[in-house]
């Protein structure tokens, strides 16, 4: 693999891409020459291999190093979400990072944005009441999810539409000045109560 590492520190991609490539074949877990592939198939704009070598390199991490894993599952969502145009996988990618870390904004984010462009309302429903429940969201954050939320209920009938709002409603007596999206929500929970 060392081989492989002097061509990609030279100019000739193909070579360094040919013989990460062979190394790979011979030991296919080896992180250092997964992360080589990533960066070269992202230069060349190959993001499926790119995506395809991201994902073996999560998989090659030990057991118990969940932040590389972490960080590694969340880079290949993005790529399988942006350049890949591919929601459906990059959800899949979301909800194994949120499987490992349960309370990490980024994970549940991202999630409520594959399954919105998926088109799948149960798990966007899921993951923006994860969003909601979680004590590190930003303001404007909490305040967008609820809001969205809140558009769900509606759209689905449920009785109490604002009962997903009602944390963010109730924090905002104690804020100051509201950032754009509290102003919103609280115009919606007004049209609501009819008010």
């Amino acid at each position: 693999w060392r081989q492989a590492a002097e061509a990609a520190a030279g100019i000739d991609v193909d070579l360094a891409r040919r013989s990460v490539d062979a190394a790979l074949a011979l030991v296919p877990a080896v992180a250092a020459l997964l992360e080589l592939k990533e960066r070269i198939c992202s230069e060349q704009g190959d993001w499926a291999e790119a995506l395809a070598a991201l994902e073996a390199l999560a998989a090659a991490q030990p057991d118990g190093v969940h932040p590389l894993r972490v960080n590694t599952l969340l880079r290949a969502a993005g790529l399988a979400d942006v350049s890949l145009d591919a929601p459906a996988r990059a959800l899949a990618l979301y909800q194994q990072v949120a499987a490992l870390e349960p309370g990490l904004h980024e994970a549940w984010s991202g999630i409520a944005g594959s399954a919105r462009r998926t088109g799948d309302k149960a798990v966007l429903t899921d993951a923006l009441d994860r969003l909601l429940a979680l004590p590190d969201a930003g303001r404007d954050a909490r305040a967008r999810a609820a809001l969205e939320r809140v558009g769900l209920a509606v759209d689905a009938e449920e009785a109490e539409p604002l009962a997903p709002a009602l944390g963010v409603l109730a924090q905002l007596g104690a804020c100051g000045d509201l950032v754009e999206a509290e102003e919103m929500l609280l115009q919606v929970a007004l049209a609501q109560l009819d008010l």
